[in-house]
């Protein structure tokens, strides 16, 4: 389970990184809460960092970290709930498939979760010396 784990704290890693950028008030259209106090699922903050970066000079230069970050998001979702899904009358997953899948899941999403980070991070930077 420490896979699970791992992918876990990448998400809310990647997340919270998206979050800060997202939220700022030089943003093309900051994003905030809903009317429950909760910020955009994984899918929308992807779908809002796309929309803001075309927007920007950086499109080119992180399209392909956004695409990695979306197939991931999904590989996620297949790691978390293969464990305990399958179709109606089909097999669960074995473990051993389930685990690799998991690993692989863990593997590149610390990968992003530092890529996300520093490219935010950068970001940050780039705003502060246009201030």
């Amino acid at each position: 389970m420490v896979f699970l784990e791992a992918i876990t704290i990448q998400e809310s890693i990647i997340t919270d990184r998206l979050i800060g950028y997202l939220s700022r008030p030089t943003a093309s259209n900051p994003i905030s809460k809903n009317k429950y106090g909760q910020w955009p699922s994984l899918h929308k903050l992807i779908q809002c960092w796309r929309s803001e970066v075309s927007n920007a000079s950086q499109a080119d230069s992180c399209k392909d970290l956004i695409d990695a970050t979306e197939e991931w998001r999904i590989t996620r979702n297949m790691a978390v709930h293969a464990i305990v899904r399958s179709d109606p009358g089909q097999p669960t997953q074995s473990i051993d498939d389930f685990l690799e899948k998991a690993r692989e899941a863990a593997e590149q999403g610390e990968y992003l979760a530092k890529e996300v980070t520093n490219w935010c991070r950068k970001e940050k930077k780039k705003t502060a010396s246009n201030l």
